[in-house]
């Protein structure tokens, strides 16, 4: 699409390629976005490094922010399919987030163990809570 933006501005009257060179601008800053949103819905760390990997990258990124993140992420899960792993994936995160934002913790524990119908995710904080 670009290329074709690109032929069309260098083919257009003078007075056309400014808009033009502004339409490029546009529809590339909205592919850049795009991209950007997709890397967020599926982060390349669960297909780089799978599950357990990117959760203790997770866990290292809040450690690194002021929440203390231990974690107990045991090998031997049964493989998942590509929405489960995002799925426990996006619930760590929000639960981590949350209580980075609202908990008043300073502590978090992550767990992912296998268990007889799957696995189980376990993300607990030594926060105030919901009274």
């Amino acid at each position: 699409m670009l290329l074709q933006l690109k032929r069309v501005a260098d083919r257009a009257p003078v007075e056309l390629r400014e808009e033009l060179g502004q339409a490029q601008e546009a529809t590339r800053a909205g592919l850049d976005e795009i991209r950007r949103i997709a890397r967020r819905l599926r982060p390349g760390v669960l297909d780089e490094l799978g599950l357990l990997s990117a959760l203790r990258s997770l866990a290292g990124e809040f450690t690194a922010h002021g929440l203390t993140v231990r974690h107990d992420l045991r090998p031997g899960i049964p493989p998942l399919t590509e929405e489960t792993e995002l799925v426990l994936y996006r619930v760590a995160q929000e639960a981590l987030t949350n209580t980075a934002r609202h908990s008043g913790a300073d502590r978090a524990d992550l767990r992912v163990r296998p268990v007889p119908d799957g696995v189980e995710l376990l993300v607990r904080d030594n926060g105030t809570g919901l009274g």
